[in-house]
């Protein structure tokens, strides 16, 4: 993803090498501009941009050049079983996006995107996990998912509140079993 190769060139490459994880992938565009691309489609990010992509969609970014930053989180999806699934409501969408990545053969949605504004609060939850993971204090890594679940509830809030989620399918009714299950059964 070097800015000496041409944006054009990069970008041809990008949509030819696409990659898959074992985790969830969050991206925060916090300044520049940078093109993501999921399947055969192309989107351009500008400042504020948060996308989350499920762990079965395939995927590439690059970045438009030098001044761009990009926040890249990774998280395990035994992350989210053990310690932040818990936190949401079972008919959230993002209790739906994150349940149904790792437990149906064909995920849907595939990704989430949201635009933040410039004062938003869900800013305090990603620089209170930049920072927490750049000083790696004493149970760092208890403190990462506390302010993880942080930031999943405020992302979560401002869908209610505002519907500014933006999913790119419906949910598979697999969700209604397991929401079945976790109200019954857990």
């Amino acid at each position: 993803n070097t800015t000496k190769t041409p944006l054009k060139e990069r970008c041809k490459k990008a949509k030819l090498h696409q990659h898959t994880h074992e985790f969830f992938e969050f991206y925060y565009l916090h300044s520049g501009t940078c093109h993501i691309y999921v399947d055969e489609s192309e989107f351009i990010l500008q400042p504020g941009a948060i996308w989350i992509l499920n762990t079965q969609l395939a995927h590439n970014v690059v970045l438009d050049d030098e001044t761009t930053n990009l926040v890249n989180i990774l998280v395990r999806k035994s992350t989210f079983m053990d310690s932040l699934i818990n936190m949401l409501d079972t008919d959230d969408l993002l209790y739906q996006f994150f349940v149904n990545s790792i437990y149906s053969p064909v995920a849907q949605p595939k990704y989430i995107s949201c635009q933040l504004e410039e004062d938003c609060d869900l800013l305090f939850f990603l620089y209170k996990l930049l920072s927490t993971y750049l000083t790696q204090e004493p149970n760092w890594q208890s403190m990462m998912k506390a302010v993880l679940s942080g930031f999943l509830l405020e992302l979560s809030s401002l869908y209610q509140k505002n519907k500014v989620i933006q999913s790119n399918t419906k949910v598979l009714n697999i969700l209604d079993l397991l929401s079945y299950i976790n109200s019954h059964f857990m």
